[in-house]
């Protein structure tokens, strides 16, 4: 079998590539379950193919995989917002053209949403709540996963929460690398969330696609802890044995950025994701 992953270079693709699963074979050593073909655009990664996500189709159609992670995009909601049309074109276009891929090739395809599809004013959000996102970021998620929807092809679409993780090298961070790398940063206390590790939506991808009886449907995916992100930033100075100065702030005292939810906590977090300690821990313990 052969798995394509978009943005393979992110958080999120790094994990995937960590986890994926092997066949041991007795005395032999181990072998992928499957051939592997890891895709970035702009920050390059051994053993990656350049893939301009809004162009994909001549390099998919040489590779002919027969399941496409879809991780591509980009995460950053304030750069999405001062550059609407750059969005479009890498997340919604992109998408569109893998769908078609998918139609016309029988490929299977896991998308990779947002809980930025959700307005925050109503929560906990399950998988049927009604999606009212409020920024440019969240509208483009929202907009891709209807096309995921209504395609023919075999699909998953996912929508993980905060998550946090060891990026790859000059690859984009997270709350959890800013405040490691960081002698003092600013948190709210007035947004909620429910921080996930990233190599737990990882390892439940793989399941998915090695499992049965998943597809064609959506999944909000995140642990079941539910804190504000000051409350978060504590828990890695304390995991990590930092000595960041972590000063509490309120969202209304940003004024520059794009909008964001307040509380986009899910209905069911999964007790087989870590605990926030736990996943910190889990983290820690990679380096």
């Amino acid at each position: 079998m052969k798995i394509l992953i978009t943005g393979a270079s992110g958080l999120l693709g790094r994990y995937l590539l960590k986890t994926q699963p092997y066949k041991d074979f007795e005395g032999m050593g181990k072998e992928p379950e499957h051939d592997i073909y890891p895709c970035y655009f702009t920050n390059k990664i051994e053993g990656g193919i350049k893939l301009d996500i809004s162009d994909p189709i001549e390099t998919i159609f040489e590779i002919n995989p027969d399941i496409i992670i879809h991780c591509a995009a980009n995460g950053d909601v304030d750069s999405v917002e001062n550059n609407p049309s750059k969005a479009v074109k890498s997340d919604l276009l992109g998408t569109i053209k893998l769908v078609d891929y998918c139609e016309k090739m029988k490929c299977k395809l896991v998308t990779i949403s947002s809980n930025a599809v959700y307005d925050g004013d109503n929560p906990p959000y399950s998988e049927d709540s009604p999606r009212n996102p409020v920024n440019l970021y969240g509208k483009i998620k929202s907009l891709a996963d209807d096309i995921v929807m209504k395609s023919k092809c075999d699909w998953v679409i996912i929508r993980p929460i905060f998550m946090y993780g060891w990026p790859n090298k000059n690859g984009r961070g997270n709350w959890a690398t800013k405040i490691i790398e960081s002698k003092e940063v600013k948190l709210v206390v007035d947004i909620y969330t429910q921080p996930t590790y990233a190599g737990d939506v990882a390892k439940w991808i793989w399941d998915v696609i090695y499992g049965d009886g998943l597809w064609c449907d959506h999944y909000n995916l995140s642990s079941k802890d539910v804190t504000s992100i000051y409350t978060f930033g504590e828990v890695v100075n304390s995991v990590f044995d930092l000595d960041c100065k972590i000063l509490q702030s309120k969202i209304s005292d940003f004024k520059t950025i794009a909008p964001r939810p307040v509380n986009t906590c899910f209905e069911d977090g999964l007790s087989m994701f870590h605990d926030i300690k736990t996943g910190l821990t889990k983290m820690k313990n990679e380096t």
